[in-house]
């Protein structure tokens, strides 16, 4: 079976963030990124979701 958006969920999983991390930096609800990711996504919302998790990873990186 093929999951959506595997890209997006193995990304977030290899930089250590959290659902409710990433849609709090998108300005979204935990529940609406959950209901984004059921289905593939179109590519420039996966571009504004990969920049917003090289966001969130650069100030994890900045605060250790």
């Amino acid at each position: 079976m093929l999951v959506a958006n595997a890209d997006v969920r193995k990304r977030l999983k290899e930089a250590e963030i959290k659902h409710w991390m990433l849609a709090n930096k998108l300005g979204c609800h935990e529940t609406t990124l959950s209901r984004w990711l059921r289905v593939e996504l179109p590519p420039k919302k996966k571009e504004l979701i990969f920049k917003a998790i090289d966001e969130l990873e650069a100030e994890q990186q900045v605060a250790q």
